[in-house]
């Protein structure tokens, strides 16, 4: 799910699924991309909003994509593109990593869970509720498992 958090399209809320066969897989998790006046020539700021056990919540992510490697930006990066690889690159584990943070699998996994009920609002108008948005099917039929346990009252 992404979608522009103004008029300008320089502010981008996303949520998407964890990777499968991770600690991470069971969890859902918001972030926001900053694009600089230059985008598409220069590269955006990438920040979680979700504790993923991963990275650190509203600071900047390092990624060959992000404003942290300017010398590897490509302009045929999009946001979208952006997102996937972001998604993907959860799954690594580079320690020392800008913006990271180190705990254990099981902690991962307890995040995970805790994610599925997360809800924010910046009462402007930018609320996101995971809970809901599992209960409606967003993340197509291939989540039915994935929020199985909400449906059914139990877990998580």
């Amino acid at each position: 799910v992404l979608s522009p958090l103004s008029k300008s399209l320089r502010t981008w809320q996303f949520t998407f699924p964890g990777p499968p066969s991770t600690p991470y897989s069971r969890g859902l998790y918001t972030g926001r991309i900053h694009l600089p006046p230059s985008y598409p020539l220069h590269p955006p700021s990438v920040y979680m909003l979700t504790r993923s056990g991963r990275w650190r919540c509203r600071e900047k992510i390092c990624l060959s994509a992000s404003d942290y490697h300017p010398e590897t930006w490509d302009v045929r990066w999009n946001i979208h593109r952006l997102i996937l690889g972001l998604r993907v690159h959860m799954a690594s584990d580079l320690e020392g990593e800008i913006g990271s943070i180190q705990v254990s699998e099981v902690e991962r996994r307890v995040e995970a869970e805790r994610s599925r009920r997360w809800r924010w609002d910046d009462g402007k108008g930018n609320g996101v509720d995971h809970l809901e948005m599992l209960r409606n099917g967003v993340f197509g039929r291939d989540a039915e498992e994935f929020a199985g346990a909400e449906k059914g009252g139990g877990g998580g």
